[in-house]
């Protein structure tokens, strides 16, 4: 088993489109047809118990994630009504519309410009502050120091993205800090980038995201780099030869929306 085939085998949607799970297979492909899809993830584990700290030091797919104690959205509207609101979310979120940011001062603002955006049909995203129950391996639980800016809601709509960047988190009159996250897929599917923090693993990010998209200050401008849905072969082989990975996750669908498809 090979870590491409046990993330087909625990998301099955994906078996719907076609992937690539060999350098090779893919260049091939890629100058057959350009639609086939690179799939080339982190190891499966198979966790249930608290990690210790230093061990979360590498990237990898488990079935157990976080969930949202409000439940999740599934269009505009649930996510407007059930936590863009007093009490949910203490801060408006960060909010991009069509590949710009938008920027917002409250949660009000925020319900107009995403209502707005959707019913005019444009893409973007939104992340905001919700509270979230933790997986069971999770070190908080386990007394590691919390990260609680970045217990987030990422909603979206559309072709949208982030772009490249590293998670840092900043204390009062602390210098920043690079922090290591995980990522729960409740709706939809997400086009996955993860690169080692070594001195090539930059150097790649850059020609993604752009000059200092590694800097907080360049942040703005890799969110705006176009993220490539179908890498080149010589640009896939780079991300791979840096230790890095390129996937997709698909959630699964509801049965209501099995029935209605």
């Amino acid at each position: 088993m090979t870590a491409a085939s046990d993330l087909l085998e625990a998301c099955l949607p994906l078996r719907r489109r076609s992937y690539a799970t060999t350098a090779e297979a893919y260049r091939q492909a890629y100058t057959d047809v350009a639609t086939t899809l690179p799939l080339f993830p982190p190891p499966m584990r198979h966790i249930d118990r608290p990690l210790p700290p230093h061990y979360a030091t590498a990237p990898f797919l488990c079935t157990s994630g976080g969930r949202l104690e409000r439940g999740t959205p599934d269009d505009v509207d649930e996510l407007l009504a059930g936590y863009l609101v007093s009490g949910v979310s203490p801060a408006a979120p960060n909010i991009d519309v069509g590949g710009e940011t938008v920027e917002v001062s409250s949660n009000g603002q925020a319900r107009r410009a995403l209502a707005a955006a959707s019913a005019e049909g444009k893409s973007y995203w939104a992340a905001c502050r919700a509270p979230v129950e933790h997986p069971s391996w999770w070190p908080v639980r386990a007394g590691a120091k919390a990260v609680p800016g970045f217990e987030h809601l990422i909603c979206g709509e559309g072709a949208s993205g982030i772009g490249m960047h590293r998670d840092r988190y900043r204390e009062a009159e602390q210098p920043d800090r690079l922090v290591s996250t995980y990522l729960s897929l409740s709706r939809g599917r997400k086009h996955v980038l993860l690169l080692p923090p070594t001195d090539e693993g930059a150097a790649v990010a850059q020609q993604l995201g752009g000059e200092g998209c590694d800097d907080a200050s360049g942040r703005a401008s890799s969110q705006r780099a176009c993220f490539p849905l179908l890498p080149s072969p010589d640009l896939l082989e780079r991300v791979l030869a840096a230790g890095g990975f390129w996937f997709d996750l698909e959630a699964p669908k509801e049965e209501s929306e099995e029935e209605e498809s």
